[in-house]
C-alpha cells in the first residue's frame, strides 16, 4: 500500500502535471504528500526572469534578475553566487515560491 508520495518540483509545466498526479494519488491512497525542490542552479538569468514574471513575483526580484543579465563576469567559487552569477538567496526565494504554490494547491485539493 502507498503511504507516502514524494513529488519533485521545479516550476515547469511537467512538474505541475506531476503535482496534480501526486495529489490525486495521495487522496486515493490517503497517503502523505511530500513536496521537494532543488535549487535551480542551472538556469540562465533570462529563464529565471521569465519565471518570476509569469509567477507574478515581487518587482524587486524581477528587477534583480534583469540587473544580473547585464553582469558579464563569472563569480569565484565559494561566493554566495552560483556559476552564472545568480545570488543563492534569490534561488532560495524562487524555490520557496514554487513550494508555497504547490503546498497551497495540495491543501486546496
Amino acid at each position: 500500500m502507498i503511504t507516502s508520495i514524494l513529488c519533485a518540483l521545479d516550476g515547469s509545466t511537467h512538474a505541475d502535471k506531476a503535482l496534480n498526479l501526486a495529489i490525486e494519488l495521495a487522496k486515493r491512497f490517503d497517503a502523505k504528500l511530500i513536496l521537494f525542490h532543488v535549487l535551480l542552479r542551472n538556469l540562465d538569468p533570462e529563464d529565471i526572469r521569465r519565471f518570476t514574471q509569469i509567477e507574478g513575483m515581487s518587482r524587486e526580484t524581477v528587477a534583480e534578475v534583469k540587473r544580473l543579465q547585464n553582469v558579464d563576469s563569472r563569480i569565484e567559487v565559494g561566493h554566495p553566487y552560483d556559476i552564472k552569477g545568480i545570488p543563492s538567496d534569490m534561488l532560495v526565494e524562487l524555490g520557496n515560491h514554487i513550494l508555497g504554490s504547490a503546498r497551497a494547491e495540495a491543501r486546496e485539493a
